[in-house]
């Protein structure tokens, strides 16, 4: 696993670096940890080439910004390319280790923008480096920043212009980035060491999980849960796909590929829905129904089994969701005969909340069917041994965290 810290100058990168060695070293585990300047491959033979004295002197001409040679010109490339061969040789032969840098692509890329060297294309390769496994952004304060250089090198050449600046061009690089966690080091270092420590065993926990479910009553709250599970997911930089396929056909799927639904009114489409429910009570469903229901989800699921299974699978309500629905519409089943024909995930989950809220949020259902349904569910999870998620005791950001918990 390669490990990557960004950072301007003074944020604590190397300190932190040497912290996580230290914990993944007690843990028994093979660590590597570069220098930060301790270039791969092509810089190092370029820097064993050249004298020391015409290495100060390259170096000084490199850190003056108003300065432009060939050199400062070429220097980008020549680094990208270096990063390049370094990432997959570490990932091919160096794959069982745990690689921890403490100067990542987006460093250098800073560093390129504060110098006058960088250009669009130049923002465009290096964005498009392999990424690491896991990357922190280590977010300092400038004065702070500062205030640690002048204590670690009492001929501090760089003033506090120079790192509100880095700090500014820091902060452009890292914004258009997903999969990083940012983490505030302005306090006590062992406290965003501790943090980034839980969030390295929180992927590593992750990555045994393949298959995640959410069941639930329309209303309580599984996409907003599942989207801050996409969130947290990203910046850990897990691959996931996240699948819909209660009561929605492949066939439906093809057709909106195709031919787009005509735009409908709230009010209207409300409206048709309570009809539709109401309709499906009273006349009820043909016994080929259900299985036409059940054979369209596992073909999407044997689907998402063959092309997705390298990564986390999230589903948007599971098999069981269609029992409750079943039990609704009076559709008659073998309870424990389909139970042994579902296909079983790794964390089972079900949201719930009180079905008077699940009313007023979903006004497309009629509140039969929220106390109906909310009572199916219940007694559902006890059966299925799923992990109960109350969007009513908890907000939005308590929910996901507690689901993370629970992986």
């Amino acid at each position: 696993m390669i490990i990557g810290l960004t950072g301007n100058d003074g944020s604590g990168k190397t300190t932190i670096a040497n912290k996580l060695e230290r914990y993944y070293l007690s843990k028994g585990k093979s660590v590597i940890k570069p220098h930060e300047f301790e270039y791969f491959f092509i810089m190092r033979v370029v820097k064993k080439m050249i004298s020391s004295s015409n290495l100060t002197k390259q170096q000084k001409v490199l850190q003056d910004s108003n300065k432009s040679t060939v050199t400062k010109t070429l220097i980008p490339y020549i680094v990208y390319i270096d990063l390049f061969f370094e990432y997959w040789f570490r990932k091919f032969f160096q794959k069982n280790k745990i690689i921890i840098k403490d100067r990542t692509p987006y460093d250098f890329l800073a560093t390129w923008t504060e110098q006058n060297v960088s250009n669009k294309f130049i923002h465009f390769i290096y964005n498009k480096l392999p990424q690491v496994d896991i990357h922190f952004y280590i977010d300092t304060n400038t004065d702070i920043a500062y205030q640690r250089r002048v204590r670690q090198n009492e001929k501090q050449e760089k003033d506090k212009i120079f790192y509100k600046n880095k700090h500014h061009i820091y902060s452009k690089i890292i914004a258009n980035i997903n999969n990083k966690i940012v983490v505030n080091n302005n306090n006590a270092l062992n406290q965003a060491v501790d943090l980034m420590i839980q969030q390295l065993e929180m992927k590593d926990k992750i990555k045994n999980i393949k298959t995640i479910a959410i069941s639930g009553l329309d209303g309580a709250g599984k996409t907003t849960t599942i989207n801050n599970l996409e969130k947290e997911l990203q910046s850990l930089n897990i691959k996931y796909k996240t699948i819909h396929f209660y009561y929605n056909y492949s066939f439906l799927k093809l057709k909106r590929l195709f031919i787009k639904d005509k735009p409908v009114s709230e009010k209207e489409s409300h409206k048709k829905s309570i009809e539709n429910e109401n309709k499906a009570v009273q006349k009820g469903k043909p016994q080929w129904w259900k299985w036409f229901v059940f054979g369209d989800a596992y073909l999407q699921y044997l689907f998402v089994k063959i092309f997705y299974r390298n990564q986390l699978v999230i589903f948007d309500r599971f098999f069981p969701d269609y029992l409750v629905s079943f039990d609704f519409l009076g559709v008659r089943y073998d309870k424990q005969k389909m139970f042994k024909f579902f296909p079983r995930v790794d964390r089972y989950f079900l949201q719930i909340a009180d079905y008077n809220i699940l009313y007023n949020r979903k006004p497309e259902h009629t509140m039969d069917f929220f106390k109906k349904c909310h009572s199916e569910y219940i007694t559902l999870a006890r059966k299925y041994d799923m992990i109960v998620l109350d969007s009513g005791k908890y907000n939005e950001k308590e929910v996901v965290k507690k689901l993370l918990q629970k992986i």
